[in-house]
């Protein structure tokens, strides 16, 4: 399984003048949304290892079609589970709210 994982963040071109106090609130938002991010990037890096997990198994099938059609379904089953681990854990964590996410 490949996984490419891209973390995109939004970028502020601090003025000459910026308020030092907006400044380092600026990097403390950064900091906890790239730690909030990394808790997504793990959890598509452990998706990704089960997906492994899952086609390492007892895969058999009559035809080659028949054998990517079943590797495809467990696949899917996998993707599937850790994308909803995905969504609980920005319910959790309030879109990362709770992790200091929220710019003051």
């Amino acid at each position: 399984t490949a996984l490419e994982v891209t973390l995109t963040s939004p970028r502020w071109k601090r003025p000459k003048d910026a308020d030092p106090a907006v400044a380092a609130e600026w990097q403390r938002f950064r900091e906890a949304l790239r730690v909030h991010e990394l808790g997504h990037e793990t959890i598509a890096l452990q998706g990704a290892d089960a997906i492994d997990d899952r086609l390492d198994t007892g895969l058999t099938a009559p035809t080659c079609d028949e054998a990517r059609e079943a590797a495809d379904k467990r696949a899917t089953r996998v993707f599937d589970r850790y994308s909803s681990q995905s969504r609980r854990y920005d319910r959790d964590t309030d879109h990362g709210l709770t992790q200091g996410t929220g710019l003051k």
